[in-house]
């Protein structure tokens, strides 16, 4: 049975993510870092579990109960990784490890992103939303029954970088931008002025930064967006 999960609800579980811990803990494991194929993936389960079954697991609960589920996928991977070589099995726990720390960063992307969901929810009751990793592999975040199709998409302002902003036929776009953690965590310059990025940031008004570090949409994110 799905549960009534409030968008207050939703965002009060992100607020109590240790991010900083997160972080700490998987950044030294950049081992796994290939496609990965879609047996061992896991954007299907975050779905399923954070959005049709709207249950709030830390991730790791989540993690376990993925491993739990693949773990026949996931030695034999391992396995199929390695050659079939004798010391697969061997060292099939540091490959663990590197997994687990690559499908932390998708989980803690995702997991965001369904947050826009539960928050269109709040605002227009009466439609239905969906949102699975079917969509998603579309382009498609998040899908209003009988209304729009939706595409969340960051954007850079560094030349540096480039950011594929190619707009997709029948998804609306919803843009947004993000200055370094850094100018939101420690706004003010030693002079006393505040940082260009955290002024941008909150002149913009459709995002919400949360003490723990995630930035989260807030209502002023549908504002000018085809509904």
């Amino acid at each position: 049975m799905t549960k009534n999960i409030t968008h207050k609800e939703y965002v009060d579980f992100l607020k109590g993510i240790d991010l900083d811990g997160y972080r700490k803990k998987y950044r030294p494991y950049m081992s796994v870092e290939e496609n990965l194929p879609k047996e061992i993936q896991i954007l299907d389960f975050i779905y399923d579990i954070y959005w049709d079954k709207r249950t709030l697991l830390s991730f790791d609960d989540f993690i376990q109960l993925v491993i739990d589920s693949k773990e026949e996928s996931l030695k034999e991977y391992n396995r199929k990784r390695n050659g079939h070589d004798e010391l697969s099995d061997v060292v099939y726990p540091l490959f663990l490890k590197g997994w687990i720390a690559r499908q932390y960063r998708t989980w803690a992307s995702i997991i965001t992103q369904i947050q826009l969901g539960y928050l269109y929810e709040e605002l227009f009751p009466e439609d239905v939303v969906i949102m699975n990793h079917v969509l998603d592999s579309e382009g498609i975040d998040m899908r209003v029954l009988g209304k729009k199709d939706y595409g969340v998409k960051k954007v850079s302002k560094r030349k540096d970088i480039h950011i594929n902003d190619k707009e997709q036929d029948g998804v609306v776009s919803i843009k947004y931008w993000v200055p370094k953690i850094t100018d939101l965590k420690n706004p003010i310059k030693k002079n006393g002025d505040y940082r260009s990025g955290y002024l941008e940031f909150f002149k913009d008004g459709r995002l919400d930064f949360l003490n723990n570090g995630f930035i989260i949409f807030n209502k002023n994110i549908f504002l000018n967006v085809e509904k």
